[in-house]
């Protein structure tokens, strides 16, 4: 079972050695705690990602948000931040999500199923967009790749390697077709295996099993329908 779950003082010192696994600045991902003592661990890094949470006793430029580690059955892969809101910097910027995977955990769908369900907590919170901000380096596609698998869309670059990116919060990622319904009406497709295909239009990836090409469209046909398009 993969899950996400906020840090506790019970689950310390798995979360401390995963922390530990995480460099401090790998693909984009910043680790501050990389180096931490267990002990401060536990007196300083979980209380303060507490206040965080609160937006209590924040450094300068820093805004709300909450931290949250991965976990396959009972141990922890990965560590995911979500921001609450945004600020200029952020806006410009990473965005709201940051997350990184433990190099031993990697090339198992861990990213993009965390990623997911990072999405599904923020549709709880008061985000202040209706879409999820986020970015990329350039040089890092399989990262672009686990967004694109969760409905990212790139709309610019940061002229520092990033791209930009956007997933709708309205989207419903329906996982056992590989199909985003949006939930406005509008219908956008991605493959299972990461393509993207948008209104109606299929690009691809749903893969050999599923029927090729005329299995794809006889899915889009089926979509058009439940959602009364012809």
């Amino acid at each position: 079972m993969i899950y996400l779950k906020r840090p506790t003082l019970e689950d310390a010192k798995k979360e401390w050695e995963l922390v530990r696994k995480i460099p401090r600045n790998e693909n984009g991902f910043e680790n501050e705690w990389c180096d931490v003592s267990f002990e401060d661990f536990v007196e300083k890094v979980i209380p303060g990602w507490w206040d965080h949470e609160k937006g209590l006793n924040m450094k300068p430029g820093y805004v709300p948000g909450t931290h949250y580690f991965l976990w396959a059955d009972d141990t922890p892969v990965g560590l995911f931040s979500l921001r609450h809101c945004l600020n200029d910097f952020l806006r410009d910027g990473p965005g709201h999500i940051g997350y990184g995977v433990a190099s031993e955990y990697r090339g198992k769908g861990y990213a993009t199923e965390g990623l997911r369900l990072l999405i599904e907590e923020a549709r709880k919170l008061p985000i202040d967009t209706d879409e999820i901000y986020l970015s990329v380096l350039k040089s890092n596609p399989a990262s672009l790749r686990v967004q694109e698998k969760n409905g990212a869309r790139i709309v610019g670059e940061d002229g520092e390697g990033h791209y930009l990116t956007r997933i709708r919060l309205d989207m419903e990622i329906q996982k056992s077709c590989g199909c985003i319904v949006v939930n406005d009406g509008k219908l956008l497709l991605v493959g299972t295996s990461g393509e993207k295909a948008c209104d109606g239009v299929v690009c691809g990836g749903f893969g050999e099993s599923d029927g090729g090409v005329m299995g794809e469209w006889m899915m889009l046909s089926l979509w058009r329908r439940l959602l009364g398009r012809r």
